[in-house]
């Protein structure tokens, strides 16, 4: 089995979506779609690099901070049904809500899950990862 993380080469220096960011420092929610995408349907050689190349091609899979085209922050809705993957109204709750915990049992059932979870403790997303 070959390990990969955002920050390997060949694609960590790579512009994610049509910039500014990398996909080394960026591309957490591009590299859980990849995984996400090879597990679930016939996209079993997909890479980062041929997925972000695909999704500069589709109008309006990356925004900017204000939520305009083009930029580097990938729009889940629009950028999972271009690799076949189902998306499900998004959950939001703090660790423990009885309400996450249902949401996200449910989508494990049913295959695996995009979850967004806060590293530093603010309880906003500053990191994807699949499940």
């Amino acid at each position: 089995m070959r390990v990969e993380w955002q920050g390997a080469r060949p694609w960590r220096g790579e512009q994610l979506g049509h910039g500014p960011s990398k996909i080394g420092a960026s591309g957490c929610v591009l590299f859980s779609l990849v995984h996400l995408a090879r597990t679930f349907t016939k996209a079993r050689t997909l890479d980062p690099l041929a997925a972000n190349a695909q999704l500069r091609d589709t109008v309006g899979a990356f925004v900017d901070k204000t939520g305009t085209a083009p930029g580097d922050l990938l729009v889940w809705d629009v950028a999972a049904p271009v690799f076949g993957l189902a998306v499900e109204p998004a959950v939001t709750g703090l660790p423990g809500s009885p309400v996450l915990h249902a949401a996200l049992v449910a989508a494990l059932r049913h295959g695996g899950a995009a979850v967004r979870v806060t590293v530093d403790g603010d309880d906003i997303g500053d990191h994807t990862i699949a499940a």
